[in-house]
């Protein structure tokens, strides 16, 4: 802990030289100016000072079987202490751009749950959240609470000073009935029939044979296939002819299409193509035909659907007009972390087996909330 708190001390340092001291929070400027003198002095002491009004035990907030397990800050880790990753990855590094949470454990804790963090009622109801979990705060108005450190405490009237939070709030979990309001939740496979569970996994090994063998679109390889086609030319010393039109992308519309004839049949796949066909039908046009024939549903419902056998979308239309983007939602076992959405495999510049925000684009200008999914009804 001691070396991540330095490294957090430093990068406010670099933040306030390069933009100014009203980059950073007026508590981070204090550590800096604390950490500076500490420095400059040489003194193991008052270096110690600076590092003690932290915590040693683990710092983020820890995904266990029961809900999200308070422990310093807000950076999300699975029980293997794992650091978890927008795209769905674990990795034991941290790192912070593509890491889900933040340094802090409420804004941490807003990442995770995905919520809009331009609405104070959203913030409000995350922090509610919070008070009614047993996860005691520094006295002030909400927007500064505190739940980490050595603050101060209002409990039942009488204020304490220095309070360590940190401590008080060590291993307090925020359980499952709580976090479903923000549409969190730990999907087991022991929830679901056996029989189901293997027909989906089933289904799932298909979807992912399509998306990474199949012809995709009648005529064109995939990208995985075009890879290997090249290699087999270069072996044999020859020239690899792709056809006309043909692209280094596994069209997101055709994969879509092609997993729901596969497992559901023609008839079904057709609902999600316009009358001249996929030939005919983009991933927007797809996105306008579900709106208008399908009913939304959200993304823990989309998830457990899923793990049912049921054949479900997630959509996005480009606004621009652009190309947007179609994924089928996959079977998967487990929390389900409004940060990442559902499992998805899909097509398109990301082919295969991905969270769906992943999928989306993990430096997507559009938000996760932009998303929409539907449970086809055949």
């Amino acid at each position: 802990t001691n070396n991540a708190v330095i490294g957090h001390i430093q990068t406010a340092n670099a933040l306030s030289e390069i933009y100014g001291a009203s980059a950073i929070s007026n508590v981070m400027l204090d550590e800096v100016n604390e950490f500076k003198t500490a420095l400059a002095s040489g003194d193991m002491t008052d270096i110690s000072k600076v590092l003690g009004k932290y915590d040693s035990s683990s710092d983020y907030w820890k995904l266990t079987s029961k809900g999200l397990e308070y422990d310093g800050d807000g950076w999300l880790k699975d029980e293997d202490g794992l650091y978890i990753n927008k795209d769905g990855s674990h990795t034991k590094s941290l790192n912070t751009s593509t890491a889900v949470g933040a340094a802090t454990v409420e804004t941490g804790l807003f990442n995770i749950l995905n919520i809009d963090q331009s609405s104070e009622a959203e913030k409000s109801r995350v922090r509610k959240m919070l008070v009614d979990a047993g996860i005691t705060h520094s006295v002030g108005k909400p927007a500064d609470w505190h739940y980490a450190g050595l603050k101060t405490v209002e409990v039942d009237g009488v204020k304490t000073d220095n309070f360590d939070l940190t401590k008080e709030n060590d291993k307090k979990v925020i359980d499952e009935s709580l976090l479903r309001q923000f549409g969190m939740g730990n999907l087991q496979q022991n929830m679901y029939p056996a029989g189901i569970v293997s027909n989906s996994l089933i289904n799932l090994a298909t979807a992912m044979g399509i998306t990474t063998t199949a012809d995709v679109q009648y005529g064109y390889p995939s990208y995985p296939m075009q890879a290997k086609l090249k290699a087999e030319a270069t072996e044999k010393g020859e020239p690899y002819n792709p056809a006309p039109r043909q692209t280094e992308e596994t069209w997101c519309n055709r994969v879509a299409y092609r997993i729901t004839d596969a497992l559901f049949g023609e008839d079904a796949a057709k609902k999600l193509v316009k009358p001249d066909g996929i030939g005919n039908t983009r991933a927007n046009d797809m996105s306008d035909i579900l709106k208008d024939t399908q009913t939304p549903i959200t993304a823990l419902q989309a998830q457990n659907l899923a793990n049912m056998g049921f054949d479900v979308k997630v959509t996005w239309k480009n606004p621009s007009g652009e190309s947007g983007h179609i994924a089928t939602v996959a079977p998967s076992y487990g929390w389900v972390i409004p940060a990442l959405g559902p499992a998805v495999v899909q097509g398109g510049r990301n082919v295969g087996l991905m969270s769906t925000r992943g999928g989306f684009g993990m430096n997507q200008t559009h938000n996760m909330k932009d998303l929409n999914y539907y449970a086809m009804s055949y």
